[in-house]
């Protein structure tokens, strides 16, 4: 069959949702920033990263991507997203959520 081109594109997150996340699988809601019209895709595999870390991946066969709005912005909805490696998931957790303020008068 030989070697076929496999266009691959990094893009930056706007929004990002974890919603039923069972021990190795969670649904995602993504909206990106592309600029780039989709339509009709075959066959696409949405990896997601923290650093140069895998954490999981899902995939969208024969399904209309379409982009919400003008402003070029994606909404990818992902159920079954696998998680492969549970420490940097943990991590990515850890690092995205807000961190508590300190109160003044609070001593360590």
């Amino acid at each position: 069959m030989g070697d076929i081109y496999t266009p691959k594109s990094d893009v930056e997150i706007e929004s990002l949702y974890f919603d039923g996340q069972s021990l190795r699988t969670f649904k995602l809601d993504i909206t990106i920033k592309t600029g780039v019209y989709f339509g009709w895709v075959s066959y696409v595999t949405i990896s997601l990263f923290y650093g140069h870390t895998f954490i999981g991946e899902a995939i969208l066969e024969d399904e209309f991507v379409n982009l919400e709005n003008y402003k070029g912005e994606l909404y990818i909805e992902l159920d079954g997203a696998v998680i492969q490696h549970m420490g940097a998931f943990k991590s990515f957790i850890r690092d995205i959520m807000p961190k508590p303020q300190l109160d003044a008068c609070q001593s360590d």
